[in-house]
């Protein structure tokens, strides 16, 4: 009898042991670096494909300074197929207007007219605010009734989407048979309505604007002179297309930073201030500055080529409101600054 109960003792924990199922990892994070996230209002889900059983997780939160990361991590079984996705259950952090303005409209109407196509699948989809698959007239109805407070939410009660990062125009992620840890399945926080990237909480965005290294990767985050009232840094080396020479006087690109903004009512000036200078080349310290009406860098209305280490005041006069310009700074000779940019006077938004 003892020689049986062993015997079926074995074959149990045998059975036990083939039976017991293998699991695997699925891992990721949230792509932005805002820290003012309520991990609570979000949920990861591994749905079984077979089953409809789903397996839900929290964003786990870490905090560096003003930025911080979300990440996450789901153990499904081996061997079985799921649709991995982020919900959110908030119906969007912060309101439904957040980053949108009538800039918005605006860019989005030289979309649709053809006269500056959007080319990045994040702001086509940041333009799709019907979620229909395609950008229209009827996206615009919606923002427009949107900033004038007609509505108080967009169309389907969806303020953000959150794709896969590897692959914008994907809201989930589809493992089959799976059978093995899976790492970087990240999900990309887009709002819908801001084509120009302004909105808190956006990808990269920690509640500050940063300028751009070339003037083509502007083009689509077209702000408001308030918006970009703060202190920058100078990249180190130069992003090419750059204006060569630097200003119709003449003048080297060294390590050009960019803002695209679009020009406001009033009489004010915008103020430059550069600070913190490392010399460049020949022991020189200080920036250059300037203003073109494009990328194509066929016409100035500003420009200065001599280095200073001095404010740098443009006024107003010279723009046309509504008009969107492109505002560079450069290091002298490669010098790395911090620079300042302020806005005096009676400014308002177009």
């Amino acid at each position: 009898m003892k020689k049986l109960t062993i015997l079926l003792l074995a074959l149990l924990c045998y059975i036990s042991a083939t039976n017991a199922q293998e699991m695997a990892k699925i891992s990721g994070s949230l792509s932005t670096q805002f820290s003012g996230l309520d991990v609570s209002q979000y949920e990861v889900i591994a749905k079984n494909i077979n089953t409809n059983d789903s397996i839900k997780t929290q964003l786990t939160k870490s905090v560096n300074g003003n930025t911080a990361s979300y990440t996450y991590e789901l153990v499904v079984n081996k061997g079985e197929s799921y649709y991995v996705y982020l919900n959110d259950v908030s119906g969007g952090y912060g309101d439904h207007l957040n980053g949108i303005s009538t800039l918005d409209l605006a860019i989005i109407q030289r979309h649709i007219l053809g006269i500056k196509k959007f080319e990045t699948p994040g702001v086509i989809r940041a333009a799709d605010v019907t979620m229909d698959g395609r950008i229209s007239a009827f996206d615009l109805v919606y923002l427009r009734r949107l900033i004038l407070g007609i509505d108080a939410i967009l169309p389907l009660n969806e303020s953000w989407i959150y794709p896969l990062t590897s692959d914008l125009n994907m809201d989930k992620a589809i493992f089959n048979n799976i059978n093995g840890d899976v790492v970087g399945v990240d999900f990309t926080p887009i709002k819908l309505g801001d084509v120009n990237k302004n909105a808190i909480g956006n990808e990269g965005n920690s509640g500050e604007f940063e300028p751009f290294n070339s003037c083509d990767l502007v083009t689509d985050t077209i702000l408001n002179l308030l918006t970009i009232s703060s202190v920058y840094s100078l990249p180190n080396t130069l992003t090419e297309p750059a204006p060569n020479p630097l200003c119709e006087g003449g003048g080297t690109p060294s390590n050009m930073s960019w803002i695209a903004f679009q020009a406001g009512n009033g009489n004010y000036n915008i103020e430059i201030t550069p600070t913190n200078c490392i010399p460049g080349d020949n022991g020189q310290s200080g920036i250059q500055a300037g203003i073109y009406v494009d990328c194509s860098f066929s016409q100035s209305i500003f420009c200065l080529n001599a280095c200073t280490t001095n404010q740098i005041t443009i006024s107003s006069s010279i723009f046309t409101p509504g008009q969107v310009y492109y505002l560079f700074v450069d290091g002298c000779v490669g010098s790395v600054c911090n620079y300042t940019i302020n806005i005096s006077g009676n400014y308002s938004p177009f």
